[in-house]
């Protein structure tokens, strides 16, 4: 990666003068909602007024942007997309144009947690020694000052049984567990400056798939990332140590949708020179369970597909999405002709290789017809047998195997 940090738009200050007009304009929409909703006929002038006043009103709304100092410190990148078409990418930051920490503060300093702690341990001298363990027993232990700092090994004693306690706490509080966790996930995912300005030990990484798909910033999916991330941006603080705060104040299904933001930049599926099957093997139950259709996110192109396999695949696609005879018309032309005269049957089709196939309706048509046949339903003592047509032994990596050597 090029190790910038990315500062996001964020809504703007605005001017007492534009903040006064927007309440005066949101006193007048209230009354005219009042004075609407109890007359028996609105007068038209009524009505335009209304209207005239949503629309001042939306164009006063948050003005999103950059602070002066961040336009400074921070740069673009012009990337050019498979297709040649250049974007701009807006907000990095070098490690070496960081502000020096005295400059904005300590991630901390609004707790006040950070600094006492240091306090604690920090009194110029060895961090384990108070002097007090190095008497001997025999004399007389000195009152010493009681704002000397505790010795190290014992703030670690205490605080370990501080964790400990929160550990129990946090596992009797699945809600609280879930905060806790979004949190940790927003410091990393969104690329704030103390991203372990949590005490959860976690850690994502977030595998950058243009480097393995061509075109992927300007497929379906891609794009619905994109525009999460930056409207996520455009709501979270500036700072580290207010995101807590910002997450803590959420709803339930807005702090849920962070989480799964945050959570699904980690998945990684990609079958690369690593193997990793039994992660392959997660990725495609992953797919299952989410009934994954690639037909909405996916064609076989020229560029994505057909241009890249041999004649051989091409009429093998093209004898299974449409028919025998279909392929056998293809089979004497040369590889261009041929993949021209495919695609538009197979991307009518909505053919998929097997790779980017789900196998969750197979499953998922089995488990129906199980119940509606008055069979077992999975989980009790006598389901163990699978249903007909069901996958057997699919708890190994040999399935994920098979579609990583197609």
């Amino acid at each position: 990666g090029h190790g910038c940090r990315r500062v996001w738009e964020h809504p703007l200050a605005r001017s007492p003068e534009v903040q006064a007009r927007i309440d005066a304009l949101t006193a007048e929409r209230d009354a005219l909602v009042i004075r609407i909703g109890v007359a028996d006929e609105t007068p038209d002038s009524a009505d335009a007024r209304f209207e005239a006043v949503e629309s001042e009103l939306a164009d006063l709304a948050d003005d999103y942007g950059y602070e002066p100092e961040e336009k400074a410190r921070a740069g673009l990148f012009v990337v050019l997309s498979a297709y040649g078409e250049p974007r701009i990418e807006r907000g990095f930051v070098r490690p070496e144009d960081e502000p020096a920490p005295e400059d904005e503060g300590d991630e901390g300093a609004d707790d006040g947690a950070a600094g006492e702690a240091d306090d604690l341990t920090s009194d110029g001298g060895d961090p384990g020694d108070d002097g007090a363990d190095d008497l001997p027993d025999t004399e007389e232990e000195p009152a010493g000052d009681p704002r000397a700092p505790l010795p190290a090994r014992l703030v670690a004693d205490l605080t370990a049984h501080k964790t400990a306690a929160l550990r129990d706490l946090v596992g009797q509080s699945p809600d609280m567990a879930l905060i806790a966790l979004t949190h940790g996930l927003v410091l990393q995912a969104f690329g704030y400056r103390f991203p372990l300005a949590s005490c959860l030990d976690l850690q994502i990484q977030s595998r950058d798939l243009r480097g393995d798909g061509d075109g992927i910033e300007a497929g379906r999916a891609g794009q619905a990332l994109a525009e999460r991330h930056a409207g996520w941006a455009r709501q979270l603080p500036a700072e580290a140590s207010e995101v807590w705060a910002f997450v803590l104040g959420l709803d339930h299904d807005s702090r849920m949708s962070l989480l799964a933001h945050c959570v699904s930049l980690s998945v990684n599926g990609v079958h690369g020179v690593e193997r990793k099957p039994a992660a392959w093997l997660h990725a495609e139950r992953l797919a299952g369970a989410l009934d994954l259709d690639m037909r909405d996110y996916w064609s076989p192109t020229a560029e994505r597909y057909l241009g890249r396999v041999t004649k051989a695949r091409v009429l093998a696609a093209v004898e299974e999405a449409v028919s025998p005879e279909a392929a056998g018309r293809l089979t004497g032309l040369k590889k261009d002709a041929l993949v021209d005269a495919a695609q538009p049957s197979l991307v009518e089709a909505r053919w998929l290789p097997r790779l980017l196939r789900t196998e969750r309706s197979e499953a998922g048509a089995a488990e129906a017809a199980r119940c509606d046949e008055g069979a077992p339903a999975r989980g009790t003592p006598d389901a163990d047998a699978p249903c007909e047509g069901e996958p057997v032994g699919g708890d190994g990596e040999d399935g994920a195997a098979d579609l990583a050597a197609e």
